[in-house]
């Protein structure tokens, strides 16, 4: 077959333009590093920090659309709420909140008894604590702690299970298949003993 070309018209200026510019962005796209490659240690700790201010970012915009939610749901509930009812709301709100505190208190208690390492390093905990809302606080410091390589020894491979007891099941012959060969097949019972594999 001989090659013959498809397009008969030469082309314009805006078309190779355009195949100049598409030509630009495959170079560029082929300098990027490859995925899997080794990336530099302070491009990942700048993009991990970029990660954890975005979500930071995000939850102050989530609390201030919740309030703002309550805030304006509070309003047509006011109206139909007597003044004992608020009164009663206002101090059931107080008491949660001071419930909140006495278990958050007592839970970094016990993450402190746990890690005392922790007390020293208490304001970069509570900063590092806040890039994590909502995660239980025993969690948190531990993934604190691994990161700043405060374990002695680094965890290896996957956590151990805790499925149950677990039965071993034999590969080869059972008892009583061992026993009816010796009864019936003396001289394949005696080779297979021999061999070791019964």
């Amino acid at each position: 077959m001989e090659n013959e070309d498809v397009v008969k018209d030469p082309l314009t200026e805006e078309q190779s333009s355009e195949d100049n510019t598409q030509d630009e962005v495959v170079q560029e796209e082929t300098t990027e590093s490859a995925p899997g490659s080794k990336t530099d240690k302070e491009l990942l700790l700048k993009s991990l920090q970029e990660e954890r201010d975005k979500r930071r970012d995000l939850e102050k915009e989530k609390k201030n659309l919740e309030e703002k939610l309550e805030e304006s749901s509070a309003l047509s509930d006011e109206e139909v709420i007597s003044d004992e009812g608020r009164l009663l709301k206002k101090e059931i709100t107080s008491l949660n909140e001071k419930l909140n505190t006495i278990e958050e208190t007592n839970e970094l208690e016990l993450v402190y008894i746990k890690h005392p390492v922790l007390r020293e390093k208490t304001e970069e905990f509570n900063d590092f604590k806040a890039d994590y809302p909502g995660v239980a606080l025993m969690k948190v410091a531990n993934l604190y702690l691994t990161e700043n390589g405060f374990f002695k020894e680094p965890r290896k491979g996957l956590e151990k299970t805790s499925g149950g007891d677990k039965v071993v099941v034999k590969s080869g012959m059972t008892d009583d298949d061992i026993k009816k060969l010796r009864e019936t097949d003396s001289r394949k019972y005696k080779k297979l003993l021999l061999e070791g594999k019964i």
